[in-house]
């Protein structure tokens, strides 16, 4: 073609880039946001809409954000933006957590300090300055993934406002009765030196030594039946993972229906004497006892009901006193002997039983993990040492009858992953049976996401204990409660809370640890027990845990400002917080406000590699989401999150990322392709009505008004990843695949204000600022570049002001749509034939083909009645001619086919010379003497004769 043809056609034009170059492109785009000041900005147009509040969890301040962190981030900013788009005003103001063990860690393990060497408050500012170090690090870092949120005003945890009005729910609560100081057991870190609550408890497999023990029978022997002797070596035999718990025992528990069996046992067995032993044990676990313990002769010799035992006694097995048999429903013939050693220092259920029998309940372990003086002659030992040292005696001493190695899951604390121990402080308790019903029953009153999320909050409250609120550590809100020196009383009243909520309001938590009782107090304040002076109280220095800081961020945050307001529209965090955040908010609330904090409650995944394995530095599976917006942009991060479903684990790797890669560079290329064929397309001038577009225009609106009807479907139901998968596919198929292969011909080789091309720019037109609009919640940066390059006005400076695509009626012409779709699969058979043409070296190019096509009636009226409202079928087949006729055909065929009700298809050479302008083979190349190269209609485009 002459350099002249070239230059008339209308070829694409657009200065918006294949290549992304996201990691230079994104950097530019924040600090065109921070120019307009985008937060104020967005807020400022919603101004007056209807409030959506998104309330935000605070992460941890202790370190740089990891992968999990960023895909929590993006998944609330996808949610803001979206509901933005959808007409609400969403004000969002990120949090930060910036009290508690993980940041006290990370400062020893970084300065090396002693925290027990250093002054509380000089400690605590140390604290304080490596929390908002990072608080300022992870501001910027989620601003770069593109997260919109009020920066400038985040909230923090240490915030002397937010303490202060933490302090006021701690006083409510504790003046409502619900908070009392008890000895019970509680998770335990060595490693911190702290108690632990659930919510901080994850599991690990560990190797325990299982041990089976002999507990000497010490009753009267008739109670076992007669033909006993004194001089017979009875036992009742209880198995643990934990020998270093034993010291604490103080009964062994039966259950109270079970059957039990005394059985007459001998062998080569450690202990057993030459003539035998008894041993009494749970009949449902006979069987498997007589495999493991290793006796020749195992017979049962005696029956009763676990009832029938209750208040007999046996003998500690090395400590001075009885352990009596006591019944519990607990005990269960899954493993063990059915008679279960019980601590009630140790355990929960051990804890419970142990006050219904009125046991003494004693904890022989110290804070530093060490046996005391009530262990006897294993005081002093370490935990870990007395699982080796007991039973090593007990074998010695004949009461040890089988030790195993049992690898099993254990508790760990979920920050120093040390393993924790189950023991008896003085801590400061939440009363659950005071708060359990009222908050279970508000669970009805939340939507949760997934709908299993009610269930499984519901099980971890229905078996929550008393929830322990004290943490014996420096860096934190300290519990306002005071001690009278002279009569012991504990001291609070509404009084002495007002008066310390005032002070740190001032000052912050530190005023606490700074000031003695009486500069907290009001002036002349006595002891109302014995009317001393406030010299004489002593302050409780334990601080509050953490997940008590951040459940109380409704009454920091949401009540504290007008902007938001409480409750809040929509908690969204990890499944764990089910057991964290989620149901410390919910308690909080409900035991101050009698309401739920939140209206809905969703949950995500947590971030996994592609075997399903946590992240882990040891294993090198770890991905650095900062590392991947430098290399590869934040928006493929974004994609990512967007694209698998947030509701479930999420996995992630760098063959992954690879192929989220892929589908951004399709998305981004059918935008191109959009750009520039709009090029020369004003809306307000070039616009052609819906009534006047061509048919498969209008098809690609109907498409398009379905696509937007599904998308906002999902969008609303929490199925991102469905709304995206639909998007993709929209560009990959119905564009890219059809309708742009179909109308490049139109839009390249038309005179630019002809008809036709004006037609299918007008459909692409309302196509990509709908495609940018649906996918700005998730690639924030690309579709501002888009938006830059096309929608940008004065008015609509950001993607982020505009407003969710709607359908306009007229679209959703269902009649054009069955048409279409008998076309698409005329299109599908017909591609077949064509094909079969091309590898018979018929021709190269489809242009180079016309086809005959045989089809029944009702088929040949769709194919016709489109072609005389304008879109002849060779357009819609890429091919130079095309004749449609009614029934079958009589002769030779290129394909025949079933579907449509049977049709025939004759594809042949199309007749003719090629038009070197738009490629097309046609009868009327050289009927025009000015251009004797070009077809009909390309000699009307050059010669700016009208359309046809």
């Amino acid at each position: 073609m002459s350099k002249d043809y070239q230059g008339t056609l209308q070829l694409p034009k657009t200065d918006f880039p294949m290549r992304a170059n996201l990691p230079e492109r994104e950097p530019r785009i924040i600090e065109t946001w921070n120019q307009l000041d985008i937060y104020r900005l967005v807020r400022e147009r919603c101004a007056g809409r209807p409030r959506y509040v998104l309330h935000d969890g605070p992460p941890y301040s202790n370190g740089d954000i990891h992968i999990g962190t960023a895909q929590n981030k993006i998944l609330k900013d996808m949610v803001v933006k979206y509901k933005t788009l959808r007409g609400y005003d969403c004000p969002y103001v990120p949090g930060f957590d910036t009290h508690g063990l993980p940041l006290e860690h990370r400062v020893m393990t970084e300065t090396g300090l002693d925290r027990g060497q250093m002054d509380p408050v000089e400690w605590r500012g140390r604290c304080r300055d490596f929390a908002l170090q990072y608080v300022d690090k992870q501001t910027e870092q989620f601003r770069r993934m593109g997260v919109r949120g009020d920066w400038e005003n985040r909230y923090v945890t240490l915030d002397p406002e937010y303490e202060a009005r933490q302090l006021q729910v701690f006083g409510e609560i504790a003046l409502g009765g619900m908070i009392y100081r008890g000895f019970r057991p509680v998770y335990w870190s060595v490693l911190s030196r702290t108690a632990l609550a659930d919510a901080e408890i994850e599991y690990h497999d560990i190797e325990s030594p299982a041990i089976t023990v002999r507990f000497p029978w010490a009753d009267d022997l008739q109670a076992l039946g007669s033909g006993l002797s004194e001089s017979d070596q009875i036992s009742v035999p209880i198995w643990t993972t934990t020998p270093w718990t034993l010291p604490g025992n103080m009964a062994v528990c039966l259950h109270p229906t079970e059957k039990y069996v005394l059985v007459f046992a001998k062998g080569d067995v450690a202990g057993c004497p030459e003539q035998g032993e008894y041993l009494l044990i749970g009949e449902g676990r006979f069987e498997a006892l007589r495999e493991e313990l290793g006796y020749e002769v195992f017979d049962i010799v005696g029956r009763f009901r676990g009832e029938e035992l209750e208040g007999r006694n046996t003998r500690h097995p090395f400590l001075d006193r009885e352990s009596p048999i006591i019944l519990g429903t607990h005990v269960t013939m899954e493993d063990g002997t059915g008679c279960v050693h019980t601590a009630p220092g140790h355990g929960e259920e051990d804890f419970i039983v142990g006050r219904q029998y009125g046991l003494p309940i004693i904890s022989p372990m110290g804070d530093d993990g060490c046996l005391t003086d009530e262990a006897g002659q294993f005081a002093g030992l370490h935990w870990e040492k007395a699982n080796e040292d007991i039973p090593a005696w007990l074998k010695e001493n004949g009461f040890l009858i089988k030790l195993d190695a049992l690898r099993h899951p254990y508790p760990h604390c979920w920050r120093g992953k040390d393993p924790v121990l189950f023991r008896c402080t003085e801590q400061w308790f939440i009363d659950m049976e005071k708060l359990r019903q009222p908050a279970l029953q508000a669970l009805d009153r939340v939507t949760w996401v997934p709908a299993e999320g009610q269930q499984r909050i519901a099980g971890m409250m229905e078996s929550r204990p008393d929830w322990c609120i004290s943490r014996q550590r420096v860096w934190g809100v300290p519990i306002p409660i005071f001690f009278c020196g002279g009569c012991g009383e504990i001291v609070y009243s509404q009084e002495t809370f007002d008066s310390v909520v005032e002070k740190v309001r001032q000052g912050g938590s530190d005023a606490w640890f700074a000031l003695p009782a009486e500069e907290l107090l009001p002036d002349s304040f006595k002891c109302p027990a014995c009317d001393r002076g406030a010299d004489q109280l002593r302050k409780e220095m334990d601080i509050m845990d953490v997940w008590f800081d951040s459940g109380t961020s409704w009454a920091g945050v949401l009540e504290r400002s007008d902007e938001l307001g409480f409750p809040s529209d929509l908690y969204i965090e990890g499944s764990d917080q089910h057991r964290g955040w989620f149901q410390s908010s919910l308690l909080t609330s409900m035991a101050t406000r009698q309401v739920p904090p939140y209206k809905t409650c969703v949950t995500h995944g947590f971030v996994v590699d592609e075997m399903g394995r946590k992240m882990s530095k040891s294993i090198g599976n770890v991905i650095d989401p900062l590392e991947v917006a430098s290399s590869r942009g934040a928006d493929i991060i974004r994609l990512w999150v967007a694209t698998v479903d947030f509701k479930r684990d999420l996995h992630c790797s760098a063959e992954l990322f690879d192929q989220v890669s892929k589908t951004y560079r399709s998305i981004r290329n059918t935008c191109r392709f959009l750009l520039g064929n709009l090029s020369d397309f004003d809306p307000e001038a070039d616009a052609v009505p819906y009534a006047d577009m061509l048919p498969l225009d209008q098809w690609a609106l109907g498409k398009l008004g379905r696509l937007i009807e599904s998308a906002t479907r999902r969008m609303e139901e929490w199925d991102f990843h469905h709304a995206v998968q639909e998007i993709h596919g929209f560009c990959e198929t119905e564009l890219s695949t059809l309708y742009m292969d179909m109308t490049k011909d139109r839009l390249y080789a038309s005179a630019d204000d002809w008809r036709a091309r004006r037609s299918a720019q007008t459909a692409m037109d309302h196509i990509l600022r709908s495609l940018t609009l649906m996918l700005a919640p998730v690639l924030t940066f690309t579709c501002e570049e888009i938006w830059e390059h096309r929608f940008k006005t004065d008015e609509l400076p950001t993607v982020q002001l505009g407003e969710w695509p709607s359908v306009r009626s007229e679209w959703m012409n269902e009649d054009l749509l069955e048409r279409f779709e008998v076309l698409e699969t005329l299109r599908a058979e017909a591609y077949r034939a064509i094909e079969k043409a091309r590898s018979e070296k018929l021709f190269k190019k489809p242009l180079d083909g016309r086809i005959t096509i045989h089809a029944p009636q009702q088929v040949v009226e769709v194919a016709r009645g489109i072609e005389e409202q304008g879109t002849p079928l060779a357009e819609f087949l890429i091919l130079s001619g095309s004749e449609v006729h009614e029934g079958r055909a009589g002769g030779d065929v290129t394909l025949s086919t079933d579907e449509l009700g049977g049709v025939d298809f004759l594809v042949e050479q199309a007749e003719g010379e090629k038009c070197p302008r738009c490629w097309h083979v046609e009868t009327s190349v050289g009927q025009s003497d000015e251009h004797p190269e070009l077809c009909a209609r390309c000699v009307r485009a050059v010669t700016g004769a009208p359309e046809e």
